[in-house]
């Protein structure tokens, strides 16, 4: 059974950051309860948000420390696990010969560094180490909120500016003990960032608590990037497990609705039904299956697992029926209905590439063309080195009588599509609206009269 959404949740502190600066105390989060494992501590109608003008690591920003170290734990030859910062799923980012990030690079998971979270991090900060009351902490203003460390106490987060004058906006934990609070997590966010404070996300018998913490930033150029982590403590820091692309906007002219934005979200679930809950990140990114290792402090992508949940989910499989009846309501001459079938078995699983290239195909036949290019050019921000695309996306534009956006993605088309009916075809069109003769294909003689009639129909040969 899968777990309900766990969105970004930020609480709504623009104004006491502000405030905060002013009085010279720091931000304090807002009281959190202890509820369900997964269940939002802080309600917000939208996630937190995070400066796009500072590139992270998937856009070719410097990363903090490289990638993850290697993982001791030997994975199965036909399903291997990979540590997060693997070289095959964090390689540097790169845009498409158009100019286009893909959405895995544009908002996806981010690569571990390979420095560990500081033990004490009382060098880092003029915050008193404790153990204290939490009446001198900051002039007062931290404030009690979940148990974070697992020892039955509960513990104080704090944050803001040390100072009016500090330039560095920042977030604590103090753990709880028996003598009072004890500093046990330190780090600044960018300038101008408002930090996201750890909350609980999942309890688990003989673990501790795995939470949920990260930063966020709005520009007013519409710019927004919002980053999350999970995290876990070790019995001597507060571990960092997995760290992604929460939600990211940003103003693009050739965007449906000129926002090209994107939202990610952590679920947890028991793929494989093994009694024990996977981790599952997915929505702009095809969902991705990490599985916990030594004692919970480890995450590991586990593609077996992955591919499970692809065609196991209940979105799958609603997708798998709906295009069925999509497939069907062509054949029997219902277009329309075909069209508007395929888009909602397209949005069960939006990762699906071949399933949106039919569905849009599906909205020019229905006489939708608008339809069918917000489609594709949702599906060219997932693969923009997929020619296929580029070829679907000349048809749309044709449908829409738009010379010029025919021809740009039929360049594309004749350069990146790998089947060369298709891409004979991109060419021959091409030479068409140059005012060209087109290039007549070499007659293949077919013994089966089948193949011959499939082969010209591909081609448009009368």
């Amino acid at each position: 059974m899968q777990e309900p959404d766990i969105l970004s949740t930020m609480p709504s502190s623009v104004g006491r950051l502000a405030l905060a600066t002013l009085l010279g105390f720091g931000l304090v989060a807002g009281a959190v309860q202890v509820g369900e494992a997964n269940e939002p501590s802080r309600n917000a109608p939208f996630p937190p948000l995070r400066s796009a003008q500072q590139k992270p690591t998937w856009l070719g920003g410097a990363p903090a420390g490289g990638s993850a170290a290697a993982v001791s734990q030997a994975a199965t030859a036909e399903a291997p696990s990979l540590p997060i910062g693997s070289p095959t799923r964090n390689a540097p980012a790169a845009a498409s010969s158009d100019g286009v990030l893909p959405d895995a690079k544009w908002c996806g998971i981010e690569p571990q560094s390979t420095q560990p979270e500081p033990t004490n991090p009382c060098k880092l900060t003029t915050l008193p180490c404790g153990p204290i009351g939490s009446d001198k902490i900051h002039n007062g203003s931290g404030e009690d909120t979940d148990d974070l460390d697992g020892d039955g106490q509960r513990d104080l987060v704090i944050g803001g500016r040390i100072s009016v004058t500090a330039k560095e906006v920042f977030a604590a934990i103090y753990r709880g003990t028996e003598n009072g609070y004890l500093l046990s997590d330190y780090r600044i966010v960018p300038p101008r960032a408002e930090p996201t404070f750890a909350s609980v996300l999942l309890t688990e018998n003989g673990r501790t608590p795995l939470l949920r913490d990260g930063h966020d930033l709005v520009e007013s150029s519409g710019r927004s990037l919002s980053i999350a982590r999970l995290r876990r403590f070790d019995g001597q820091r507060f571990r960092t497990l997995l760290t992604f692309c929460a939600h990211r906007s940003e103003p693009s002219p050739s965007a449906p609705g000129g926002v090209r934005q994107g939202l990610n979200r952590v679920d947890f679930i028991d793929v494989d039904k093994d009694g024990n809950k996977e981790v599952v990140i997915q929505g702009l990114l095809a969902p991705v299956v990490f599985r916990f290792a030594d004692t919970g402090l480890l995450l590991l992508e586990d593609r077996a697992l992955t591919q499970t949940y692809r065609e196991t989910s209940h979105e799958a499989q609603r997708a798998r029926s709906l295009r069925a009846e999509a497939e069907k309501l062509i054949d029997e001459g219902e277009v329309r209905r075909a069209a508007e079938t395929y888009q909602r078995a397209w949005l069960s699983a939006p990762y699906d590439i071949e399933l949106g290239l039919s569905a849009a195909d599906a909205q020019v036949r229905a006489g939708q063309p608008d339809r069918g290019l917000d489609m594709v050019t949702r599906l060219r921000y997932q693969a923009p080195d997929r020619g296929t695309i580029y070829c679907t996306i000349g048809a749309v534009q044709k449908a829409l009588r738009n010379t010029a956006g025919e021809q740009a993605a039929l360049k594309v088309c004749a350069e990146k599509e790998t089947d060369e009916v298709r891409r004979r075809q991109a060419q021959n069109r091409l030479r068409e609206l140059a005012g060209l003769p087109v290039v007549q294909p070499q007659v293949v003689v077919f013994k089966d009269s089948s193949a011959q009639s499939i082969l010209d129909e591909g081609l448009g040969t009368p």
